[in-house]
């Protein structure tokens, strides 16, 4: 999955419940790569369109499936319960900084703050209880 998102405005998820969270590029690139980290394999997301990618990173209207969702929703609770969860968010969070700053003219990355990290555990949270709500979509 690329590190790098291609949205400038945010991702707004919608649930089989009509639950909704909102995540900026940069925290939705976190929460899909950390999941990742922690042993998700995405399976894809769909589309309606022809030679569509399965893409997670932009806000077209894909739909992530149920299993997907909970799968998403078990690795970022690892993620939660990990006693070294603060040094492995912020490098992962260096990591797509990087990214984003080769591909991106003029970007020039932050440093990373650990009290930003800890406050991301917050929404990770969210994360976890919104894909308990079944699969979604990502607009």
């Amino acid at each position: 999955m690329s590190l790098v998102v291609s949205c400038k405005m945010g991702f707004d998820l919608t649930n089989d419940t009509g639950s909704r969270i909102r995540f900026s590029p940069s925290g939705w690139a976190l929460a899909l790569t950390l999941a990742e980290h922690y042993g998700w394999k995405p399976t894809g997301t769909t589309l309606a369109r022809a030679n569509w990618s399965g893409e997670y990173a932009t806000n077209e209207g894909q739909r992530v499936s149920e299993s997907d969702a909970h799968g998403l929703a078990q690795a970022c609770q690892r993620a939660l319960s990990d006693p070294d969860y603060l040094p492995r968010v912020c490098g992962i969070k260096s990591q797509i900084d990087e990214a984003v700053a080769r591909e991106v003219p003029d970007y020039t990355p932050s440093p990373v703050e650990a009290k930003e990290m800890v406050a991301f555990r917050d929404r990770l949270k969210d994360l976890v209880g919104f894909c308990h709500g079944g699969g979604f979509v990502i607009e």
